[in-house]
C-alpha cells in the first residue's frame, strides 16, 4: 500500500531546452544529437548562450526590474551559476544562495544570474531589494565575475537562461515558517537542466538526489 507523497509538476524537454537545442542546430547542423550532445559542442553552444543572454539584458534593461547596467557583458568563458524561479522563503533562503556563498562565487570568477521574480508581501520584495544592493557592491569591487538580478521576466526569458547556464541551482526546502510544505518530487521535475546541458544542484534529500 503505497502512500502519495507528491504529484510531480512534470515538465517538457523539447519546451525548455528549445534555445539550447537551437544553438545546437545553429552550429553544428540538423543532424547533430540534440538529445546527447558531445562535451565540445555543450561547451560552444553555452558560450553562444552566455552572449546571447547579455545581449538580451542589455536590450531589457529597465532599472525596476533588477540590477544590471545597459553597459552588461557577461564574460562568457566564466561559468554561470543560476536561479530561476519565484522569490520566496521555500524557494529561496539562506542555503545554496546565501550572501556569504554568492560573495565567494563571484569573488572566485563566476557569474551568478538570478531571475527571481518578486511575489506579493514584503518578504519577496525585502530580499530583491538585499540582492540588488548585494550586485551593486560587488560590482564596486570589480570582479570578472558579476551578480545579475532580475524579476519581471518570462518563459522565453528562462529558456535562454538555461541554454547559458553551467549550474542551475534548486535547492528549495521541505518546510516553509517551520511546517512541513511536503517532499520535494515535485520541484526537482519543474526545470530540466539536463536536456539544457547543465548541472542540477539541489538540498539532500533522496527524492531531490534522484531527480536531478
Amino acid at each position: 500500500d503505497a502512500k502519495l507523497q507528491a504529484i510531480t509538476n512534470g515538465d517538457n524537454r523539447a519546451f525548455s531546452a528549445r534555445v539550447f537545442r537551437g544553438i545546437l542546430k545553429e552550429l553544428f547542423g540538423e543532424r547533430v544529437n540534440v538529445e546527447a550532445p558531445l562535451p565540445e559542442q555543450i561547451a560552444a553552444a553555452k558560450h553562444l548562450a552566455k552572449q546571447r543572454l547579455s545581449e538580451q539584458l542589455r536590450r531589457s534593461w529597465d532599472h525596476r526590474n533588477g540590477s544590471w547596467d545597459r553597459e552588461i557583458r557577461l564574460d562568457p568563458d566564466l561559468p554561470i551559476f543560476a536561479y530561476g524561479g519565484r522569490l520566496v522563503p521555500e524557494k529561496w533562503g539562506e542555503r545554496a544562495f546565501s550572501e556569504a556563498n554568492i560573495r565567494k562565487l563571484v569573488r572566485g570568477g563566476a557569474n551568478v544570474v538570478i531571475y527571481g521574480n518578486v511575489q506579493a508581501g514584503e518578504i519577496s520584495a525585502n530580499r530583491f531589494k538585499e540582492l540588488v544592493a548585494l550586485a551593486a557592491a560587488l560590482k564596486a569591487e570589480g570582479h570578472r565575475g558579476q551578480l545579475v538580478v532580475r524579476t519581471g521576466w518570462d518563459q522565453d526569458d528562462q529558456a535562454l537562461l538555461l541554454a547559458a547556464a553551467d549550474v542551475l541551482v534548486l535547492d528549495s526546502s521541505r518546510h516553509f515558517d517551520k511546517r512541513p510544505s511536503g517532499t520535494e518530487a515535485a520541484g526537482f521535475t519543474e526545470v530540466d537542466g539536463a536536456a539544457n546541458g547543465c548541472l542540477v544542484m539541489g538540498p539532500s534529500w533522496l527524492e531531490g538526489i534522484i531527480q536531478a
